[in-house]
């Protein structure tokens, strides 16, 4: 079969917005019960059907963080982060991925970022408590 026979009995799928909610609560009811892996696979389908969607890329670094794969959550939250670039959660959620790395000097830089990233905005109270906490941690043990 020619590729433009193939292309030509290729249909492309169309997803509503009310399934891709429906996949989303899926995949965060299976994170929320320890079936990481499965909560992935479809955090990953979502970022393909809607990768401008930061959340999707933050869902995905978290279910691959809690399943050990912590380059993976690194890699989703980096696209989070170029989503939504002035957003210092998932620069903060990195740097956890960082520490299970054992990369301490890559867990304080991406802290210190999200700490810039809270300095620019006043909604962001609730996580520049977390990230000055983290960012206070990974110093005294640099220091010690």
């Amino acid at each position: 079969m020619s590729t433009e026979n193939q292309l030509a009995t290729h249909k492309k799928v169309s997803i509503s917005t009310m399934q891709l909610e429906a996949i989303y609560s899926l995949g965060f009811e299976l994170y929320a019960t320890g079936h990481f892996e499965k909560a992935a696979d479809l955090f990953r389908l979502l970022c393909l059907y809607q990768p401008e969607k930061s959340r999707n890329w933050i869902a995905l670094g978290g279910a691959n963080h809690e399943g050990k794969d912590y380059e993976s959550a690194i890699a989703a939250f980096v696209m989070a982060s170029f989503e939504d670039p002035l957003n210092p959660e998932p620069r903060l959620y990195s740097a956890h991925s960082f520490i299970d790395l054992m990369d301490l000097p890559a867990a304080r830089e991406a802290t210190r970022e999200a700490l810039k990233l809270c300095e620019k905005r006043n909604d962001t109270d609730a996580i520049k408590i977390r990230v000055l906490s983290l960012l206070e941690a990974l110093e005294s043990f640099a220091a010690a």
